[in-house]
């Protein structure tokens, strides 16, 4: 009930527009029909309803809303088989009444009501979800507590800003006296006579303060881990590649040493054939590792 009054007296202003509007467009049609059909203005019992031009106004805002088809239907019935033009002015009366008072006008007020019932509706469910998501004392919603606190926004309005706590300290500082109150009572006591609200934590909580420094301390430290890690890496990287060059310069010196012991063997083995060439009948060709010997 409470809905349909403040659907109704919301938009009072637009419907007395509606309604003068109404007015002048009856005002219109009980001139026409005062001037050019007054005799078809006749009442069940015979009388003519539409002597003085203020009756026929009064008859044409009456019965329009009591018949089905507007004022047509309570007036003279219509003669068809006559061609005149009386019968051809007053189709076009009865028609252009039934569709302009009573289907356009009509429906224009009822549409205003029911945009208001929606905006009301509209009204009350963002009421709701900010009831229900957005902290009363604070106004800081839901999703920032859940995901910035362990504890969430349940515990939150229950436990640090439970407005009901903040009701009960008004109301005890309204009904302390001055000369009783300490230091801070009596602050704030000055700041509710001067309907001042600042000392309200708006968009502040000591839990989100503390949370965010507690996630900052291990920001740092899982940043400079990162840090120490990247550094451990590139150094053990470092050592990698002075062991894989080492290892590298080894490789080759062994190669070279091969090399030269290819050479050498080579040419050990040259001396030895170019011996056996050149030695007397008393001498035994030496043998590699073997001092000559004489022949006895």
């Amino acid at each position: 009930l409470r809905n349909v009054i403040r659907a109704v007296a919301r938009p009072a202003k637009t419907l007395l527009l509606i309604l003068a509007i109404f007015l002048c467009i009856v005002y219109v049609f009980a001139l026409v029909g005062f001037y050019w059909f007054a005799s078809d203005f006749v009442a069940p019992n015979g009388d003519n309803v539409c002597q003085t031009l203020m009756m026929c106004m009064a008859t044409v805002f009456d019965q329009a809303f009591k018949n089905d088809g507007g004022i047509g239907s309570y007036l003279v019935p219509i003669d068809y088989g006559n061609t005149n033009g009386h019968t051809f002015v007053r189709y076009f009366y009865d028609n252009f009444f039934n569709a302009i008072l009573m289907v356009i006008l009509l429906n224009i007020i009822l549409g205003v009501i029911i945009d208001t019932f929606a905006e009301l509706r509209e009204e009350n469910q963002f009421k709701e979800e900010d009831i229900r998501n957005k902290c009363f004392i604070c106004n800081i919603d839901r999703y920032t507590f859940d995901r910035k606190t362990a504890k969430g926004y349940g515990s939150h309005i229950q436990e640090d800003h439970l407005m009901w706590n903040y009701l009960f300290l008004i109301t005890y500082l309204r009904k302390k006296p001055a000369t009783e109150q300490t230091g801070v009572e009596s602050y704030l006591a000055s700041k509710l006579r001067n309907k001042d609200m600042t000392w309200f934590p708006l968009h502040r909580a000591m839990i989100l303060d503390h949370d965010e420094h507690v996630s900052r301390i291990y920001d740092d430290a899982e940043n400079e881990t990162d840090e120490n890690g990247l550094k451990m890496l590139g150094s053990a990287s470092s050592n990698q590649i002075a062991s894989a060059a080492g290892f590298t310069k080894v490789l080759g010196s062994l190669e070279s040493l091969h090399k030269v012991t290819a050479s050498l063997e080579k040419r050990l083995a040259q001396l030895e054939l170019s011996g056996q060439s050149s030695v007397p009948g008393n001498v035994t060709p030496r043998q590699p590792g073997r001092a000559p010997s004489p022949v006895p």
